[in-house]
């Protein structure tokens, strides 16, 4: 139970991010599914891709096992974004 409690207070707070980030764009600019999905990818490589990449390497896994573990996370980050920017 735990850990996907946890899992989902991470999603939350990365959804929450990027409705932010959004938010702050939608400012100055109009939110559209490409902008919200551009700023969910940036997001979700910066919260998962690039803070996990060192672990993975000094880890002695390699990139193919990274691509693996984060790719989903930004492919997910992404959608969230478009979504987001769908509804705004």
């Amino acid at each position: 139970g735990v850990i996907f409690g946890l899992t989902l207070v991470g999603v939350i707070i990365q959804t929450l991010a990027i409705a932010v980030v959004l938010g702050w764009y939608g400012a100055s600019d109009e939110v559209s599914v490409t902008s919200g999905a551009m700023v969910g990818a940036f997001v979700g490589f910066g919260s998962a891709a690039a803070t996990s990449l060192s672990h993975r390497l000094f880890a002695g896994h390699g990139l193919k096992v990274w691509l693996i573990e984060v790719g989903s996370d930004v492919l997910n980050a992404t959608i969230v974004g478009a979504i987001i920017g769908l509804l705004s």
